[in-house]
């Protein structure tokens, strides 16, 4: 038995069969996107469940024999791909070159003429591509005569042009197609609507305010912070033509932030920072390098140490957005550390608190909205940030000092922690 009897026949056959032989170096795997093959052809022939002896033909793509893809089309598959590839109009020219139905029929209809066999009308005689008949009016019946020529084109023509199943296929292919493509357009929509929302909520809690006009003549309570090279405003969105307006910096906003001279010192509210004490206790300073552009901890440590900068005191480091980052560092050598940095062109900051409820803290510059409460911005970005670094961090001090931060706070309560027994005072 010859391997094309033992193949289960498919009304498609011939026509995958053709676009296989013609067309292959013009496909490619819809699954993994690449060509494994030097003369550039995506798929081979290979068989897929058997039926009474009788096995499929299916067309799986060439990356199987690398082990990298192992995707496998059927004959409807396989025609649905080249339709998408090569196009519905092209498509439309092969089947007109090449129709697998009409080579399916064992005896084709015979081409009317105008032989006559005895029991055929006049009028039906002659062939449709016969000048007489095209230019002659149609026959005149009783009860049909109120049908015009025109009429009976269209009939002719819809009878001649009734889609094949294969055509259905294509068809309902192409519907699934323009489904999925409305699709993505509603997921499109939907995320550029949170972007513009994004980019509403930034522009709004980083605007300065109007009173800026004073600010050069008045200085400001808050610490100042040297100017930065580059924007440190966390890019929670893509950089647009609406963020030209926000404040490059939290520098930028200290500066900006409006003072009265009429206005009394504020009376300090006591303070619940109790870093000092961690400090005396574990031995350990918190710094904030300020001005960055980095979203991972391995490629800031990458960047200060091609600087010039040493490691070797850096306990812990946790960013706070992309342009902040939280360094536990060696109290011993802090100010070492800090006149070194600066010297390469870092800016540092040593008295920012982080959890001051204040509307200059930063987080609430890069976190905090108009529906959103001042307190609980605060909080949660600490209690968010600070769990993540006592479950991940190795060393036992740096968890107790987060954990004593935290407490310090009254907080404890809110960290995300399974169980606190391994972290011991």
């Amino acid at each position: 038995m010859s391997e094309s009897t033992k193949i289960i026949p498919n009304k498609l056959s011939k026509l995958t069969y053709y676009l296989f032989d013609n067309y292959n170096d013009q496909l490619e795997c819809e699954t993994c996107r690449h060509c494994w093959s030097k003369d550039g052809t995506a798929f081979s022939k290979d068989q897929a469940g058997t039926k009474d002896g009788m096995y499929y033909r299916y067309f799986r793509c060439k990356g199987k024999g690398k082990g990298k893809c192992y995707a496998l089309y059927s004959h409807e598959d396989f025609l649905a791909l080249a339709t998408r590839q090569l196009g519905s109009f092209r498509m439309e020219q092969i089947r007109k070159r090449f129709d697998p139905l009409n080579s399916n029929q064992s005896k084709p209809k015979r081409e009317h003429d105008s032989t006559s066999t005895g029991f055929t009308p006049d009028h039906k005689r002659q062939s449709i591509y016969s000048p007489l008949v095209r230019n002659a009016l149609p026959p005149k019946f009783s009860s049909y005569s109120a049908i015009s020529t025109d009429n009976r084109g269209v009939s002719q023509g819809s009878l001649s042009t009734e889609p094949s199943s294969s055509q259905l296929d294509v068809l309902q292919d192409k519907v699934r197609f323009l489904e999925k493509q409305l699709h993505d357009k509603d997921s499109y929509i939907t995320d550029l609507k949170e972007y513009i929302a994004l980019l509403k909520e930034s522009k709004r809690a980083s605007t300065p305010v109007p009173h800026q006009v004073f600010v050069e003549a008045t200085p400001s309570p808050i610490p100042s912070v040297s100017p930065l090279p580059c924007s440190d405003v966390e890019e929670i969105i893509p950089t647009s033509p609406i963020q030209a307006n926000i404040p490059s910096s939290y520098a930028e906003i200290a500066r900006s932030t409006p003072t009265s001279s009429n206005s009394r010192p504020a009376a300090k509210s006591p303070s619940t920072d109790r870093r000092e004490v961690l400090q005396e206790k574990y031995k350990l300073s918190v710094i904030y390098f300020l001005g960055l552009n980095c979203k991972k901890v391995g490629m800031f440590r990458k960047d200060m140490k091609n600087a010039g900068l040493s490691l070797e005191p850096i306990r812990n480091i946790s960013f706070i957005g992309t342009s902040i980052a939280e360094v536990l560092i060696e109290s011993k050598t802090v100010q070492s550390f800090v006149d070194q940095a600066t010297s390469l062109g870092f800016s540092i900051d040593n008295r920012l608190d982080m959890t001051k409820k204040d509307k200059s803290n930063p987080v609430w510059l890069m976190y905090g909205n108009n529906n959103s409460s001042l307190s609980d911005v605060i909080k949660s970005n600490f209690v968010r940030r600070i769990s993540h670094e006592i479950k991940s961090c190795q060393e036992p001090r740096v968890k107790q000092y987060y954990h004593q931060w935290a407490d310090s706070l009254g907080w404890t309560d809110s960290l995300l922690l399974a169980s606190t027994s391994s972290i011991s005072p």
